[in-house]
């Protein structure tokens, strides 16, 4: 039979990338705190690329912890799935 997702029953790999996934954003979320308080740990009137380069990262750490959202959420659909069939 063919499958468009080719580890459709394979709860064990499914799991395996959830759990990747919920790595991912609690890197993200650590990184966002980091650079958040690097934001506020700083004068901006006296170090203006600090302030930005806090945010910059900020901004990375909020868009991989999105990114690692959705792949959590795909995934988990993944695993509803295989204990489905």
């Amino acid at each position: 039979m063919e499958k468009d997702t080719p580890n459709i029953n394979n709860a064990a790999h499914d799991n395996m990338e959830w759990w990747k996934a919920k790595k991912a954003e609690q890197k993200a979320r650590v990184a966002a705190m980091n650079a958040e308080e690097k934001m506020a740990a700083n004068d901006a009137f006296q170090d203006l690329s600090t302030e930005a380069e806090g945010a910059a990262e900020w901004t990375e750490a909020q868009w991989d912890g999105f990114k690692a959202k959705v792949s959590k959420w795909w995934n988990a659909s993944e695993v509803a799935v295989d204990k489905a069939i």
